[in-house]
């Protein structure tokens, strides 16, 4: 029988919670990135003590090898390879997860960023439950740039996937990370009904909805401007980095709209996302 999430290996990875009772199969997986560390132990967490009630719960914890290596993949990013063909280990890996995944109404991922930003990043399908998320934001449509993520795969079969983005993953303290995402857990399987709330969320404000729609690739290596965050507001002419020491300039389409995950990188991959506040 499998000791997960106490170990975690390619032998441990996977934990079913069978209420024996009517209600909903959901699944909750930890370390699709294995350098994102945090929700393994939010696992481990909900083990001693959530209570579910209704339904069944799949603990699902994503890639192992990378874990073990605490890198974000072995040969390549495991969260672009759900239900799409190939031969690398993250292939093989997201076909076992999907076997679990057809079984399910609803998953929630848990993920960190390179930056110390709390936010949820879905399909249309999942904004209504995805708006219950104690988080500023909710990004939409990235999966219309990266095909191959648990929620695009969720909602190419019309379900509920949700990315829960719970802090950085270079974050000296892990320790409110680690909160933060226990409680989106505790909000989700509330929400989808498999328990009795442990605790009441404490946000009334609902987050504003972005929608992505562009991304920029790397001609050299991006390496971007200091003082630029995630979700800063762009304006025409603005400095966003360098890419082989020439400069990248906001051009006048992005002007008012949110900069995403902006980092440093390597020629041929995205450096950051562009996306429009949905209502304005």
């Amino acid at each position: 029988m499998s000791e997960f999430p106490i170990q975690f290996d390619e032998e441990n990875n996977l934990k079913l919670i069978d209420s024996g009772a009517d209600g909903p199969t959901v699944a909750v997986i930890a370390c699709v990135h294995g350098n994102e560390r945090v929700g393994v132990d939010v696992l481990r967490h909900i083990v001693e003590e959530v209570r579910v009630i209704r339904g069944k719960v799949w603990l699902i914890g994503g890639n192992p090898r990378a874990y073990a290596l605490n890198k974000r993949f072995v040969e390549r990013d495991l969260n672009r390879c759900f239900g799409v063909d190939g031969i690398a280990y993250e292939n093989e890996r997201a076909r076992e997860i999907v076997e679990v995944l057809d079984q399910c109404d609803a998953v929630l991922d848990i993920h960190q960023s390179f930056e110390p930003q709390n936010f949820v990043v879905c399909e249309s399908i999942s904004v209504p439950l995805a708006c219950k998320f104690d988080v500023p934001y909710v990004i939409t449509s990235v999966n219309d740039l990266n095909v191959g993520s648990t929620d695009a795969y969720m909602e190419s079969k019309g379900k509920i996937g949700i990315c829960l983005e719970s802090g950085g993953m270079n974050d000296a303290d892990q320790v409110e990370n680690e909160e933060y995402a226990f409680g989106g857990v505790v909000r989700f399987l509330f929400t989808m009904g498999n328990i009795r709330e442990v605790k009441p969320s404490e946000s009334t404000e609902l987050p504003r909805v972005l929608q992505a729609y562009s991304e920029y690739q790397t001609r050299a290596r991006f390496v971007p401007v200091e003082g630029l965050s995630m979700f800063d507001q762009l304006a025409v002419g603005q400095v966003i980095g360098t890419d082989g020491g020439e400069r990248v300039l906001c051009p006048s389409e992005w002007e008012g709209h949110r900069i995403l995950f902006l980092h440093k990188e390597e020629a041929g991959k995205p450096a950051f996302g562009v996306a429009r506040v949905v209502g304005d």
